[in-house]
């Protein structure tokens, strides 16, 4: 054996034990940071989903779209409703 080397056998329980501490150390690193305040990431994702859509021209455009065959909807409805008129005249004598 060679001085300063270690055996195969000695290595592999050091490299398994680093393998368990790295493990652990990116599960405590991925807890904390996704799970320790979740509202602040989701309030921020929300936010961004929110100004996606208000900037959104694809998104707009259909908006207005659906606006538009709504008022169509209330003015062919409107045709079928009864039309009130009223006609008046005031003589002073």
């Amino acid at each position: 054996m060679i001085a300063g080397r270690k055996s195969p056998r000695t290595k592999r329980p050091t490299l398994r034990a680093a393998r368990t501490a790295l493990r652990a150390l990116c599960a405590a690193l991925f807890l904390g940071t996704f799970c320790a305040s979740p509202g602040v990431y989701a309030q921020d994702l929300l936010t961004l989903y929110r100004l996606g859509q208000k900037n959104d021209p694809e998104i707009q455009r259909a908006r207005y779209e659906h606006m538009a065959r709504k008022e169509a909807m209330k003015q062919a409805i409107a045709g079928y409703l009864p039309v009130l008129t009223a006609q008046g005249e005031y003589v002073d004598t």
